[in-house]
């Protein structure tokens, strides 16, 4: 029973970390953005990501080469790809809780650890089909496992999102005892977690496409089922999945080897080695500190080197002995790596004062700014035009010239500082350019823009961005203020000393 539970925790921490990708962070930039960027020596966070896991695979290759010459393995490239993993569940946190998941660095980080966390997935269920198997055509049935992914998610897309009452049924049936998302999201894990089962290959694929799913699925007004999910999670199953990890770690094979306790440096060392090297290709956007920051954090190992390593035990090609090395270079790493990152990039720098950026300079950002000053929180005004950022500036306003729809140099620090971002270009297209940028760029979160048009208000949800149509909220507004003045008061009011 302990072993069935165990088995689901492992499928569900896969799960979970499916859930847990941003894919607007994976939006490939218009060929004009991405070549302005090379020129500014910018480069783009999925290439940055791209680059690194690939010097990191190299690199990993050939420790896994080492240990195979050495006697330690019996297979090079389940070598490599244990060496090669990221904890996308010890990023994610850390960066949120020094407030750095938003601004170019953050979002690097977050797609550096994803192509790193998705590829070794992939890499190990290809390597365990080969070993099961050898090398046959069986190995591409594994691609009907990414046909079922885009047909599910065409699927959800037409019947959850397009067809009418479809989301109001669900919403309806989504409380008490009929938790009707929660049941259709375990219904998807087990379903893609079977495929990849008939399919031979690893139930770890499986899981996490079905969260990639999910995550591309879901709402703003779902973020409640992401909380039910890890509550269920972290709250029984996953716990289980590491207490068994606990259970079988197999602590006499280790201390009765000296040669697998001289290991253990060897692979500590080799496991920042593979991630630190790479890491130097990030000194081309950031500074020093956050490089080496980058190659700190990105060591950290939990879920998914444990559970490569398992997988190896499994078929036989590590030890009893390196296996109990692998999970002690798994808690030596997840403890070090926050903390050496910590020294890297002090709280101060992650914490400072995040302004809120205001994206045209008008009388309308004017006022804008005005109100969010009465609120107590700092803003930035973004505009090309001289005239008005002077403006600005003698009303006592921080004020930048300059575009926030293309790369320029004086507006890009705010970017990645902003903690809200407010666009009031009257051009629809401009404005979109510029959430765009917001969200994919630099990965903040609240975006807020003025739209004059209702029929585009679609096109920038599906960006995660909030609009404000005056025709439409102006009606909205008066009905709001005949049927609950207080309400309205509660709307508009500039101190915020207020209770409900």
């Amino acid at each position: 029973v302990l072993d069935l539970l165990a088995e689901f925790g492992f499928v569900f921490l896969m799960f979970i970390s499916g859930m847990e990708i941003d894919f607007s962070s994976l939006r490939v930039h218009r060929a004009s953005e991405q070549q302005k960027t090379v020129k500014k020596h910018q480069l783009s966070p999925v290439l940055i990501g791209s680059l690194s896991f690939l010097l990191t695979l190299i690199l990993s290759s050939m420790v896994g080469y080492s240990l195979y010459a050495l006697g330690y393995v019996n297979d090079i490239w389940m070598a490599a790809l244990i060496l090669s993993t990221t904890s996308l569940g010890i990023v994610v946190p850390v960066l949120k809780e020094r407030g750095l998941s938003t601004g170019r660095y953050g979002q690097t980080l977050l797609v550096a650890a994803l192509i790193a966390d998705f590829v070794t997935m992939l890499l190990i269920t290809i390597d365990v089909a080969v070993l099961s198997h050898g090398l046959t055509f069986d190995i591409l049935l594994i691609g009907i496992l990414f046909v079922a992914f885009f047909l599910m998610i065409r699927f959800g897309n037409v019947f959850f999102n397009n067809i009418p009452g479809v989301r109001r049924i669900l919403d309806e049936l989504s409380h008490a005892t009929a938790q009707i998302k929660v049941r259709l999201a375990f219904t998807m894990m087990l379903i893609f977690v079977v495929l990849a089962e008939v399919l031979g290959a690893e139930v770890i694929l499986g899981a996490f496409l079905a969260g990639a799913i999910i995550s591309l699925l879901k709402r703003p007004e779902d973020e409640e089922l992401s909380h039910q999910l890890e509550s269920i999670g972290f709250g029984f199953f996953i716990p289980i999945f590491f207490i068994m990890v606990g259970v079988i770690f197999y602590m006499q094979a280790l201390v009765s080897s000296a040669e697998a306790l001289i290991l253990v440096p060897f692979l500590v060392l080799a496991a920042y080695a593979v991630k630190f090297i790479p890491a130097l290709i990030y000194k081309i956007s950031f500074t020093w500190r956050e490089t080496l920051g980058a190659g700190s954090l990105l060591s950290a190992r939990l879920s998914l080197i444990i559970a490569a390593s398992a997988i190896g035990l499994r078929l036989g090609v590590i030890t009893d002995a390196v296996n109990a090395d692998i999970i002690l270079v798994a808690i030596i790493t997840v403890t070090l790596s926050p903390l050496i990152f910590q020294r890297f990039i002090p709280e101060a720098e992650g914490q400072a004062s995040r302004p809120v950026v205001v994206v045209g300079a008008g009388l309308l950002g004017l006022q804008v700014a005005e109100q969010i000053v009465a609120h107590g929180d700092p803003v930035v005004l973004v505009d090309p035009d001289v005239e008005r950022i002077q403006r600005a500036q003698e009303r006592g306003f921080e004020a930048v010239m300059g575009e926030a729809d293309r790369y320029d140099v004086a507006v890009e620090p705010y970017l990645n500082r902003a903690k809200t971002l407010v666009c009031i270009h009257s051009d629809i297209e401009r404005n979109y350019r510029v959430c765009e940028r917001a969200r994919t760029t630099f990965g903040i979160d609240h975006v807020v823009t003025r739209i004059t048009d209702p029929s585009v208000i679609d096109r920038f949800d599906k960006l995660g961005v909030t609009t404000m149509n005056a025709a439409m909220d102006q009606a909205v507004l008066l009905g709001l203020l005949v049927r609950n003045p207080s309400a309205y008061e509660l709307l508009t009011r500039t101190d915020d000393d207020l209770s409900l």
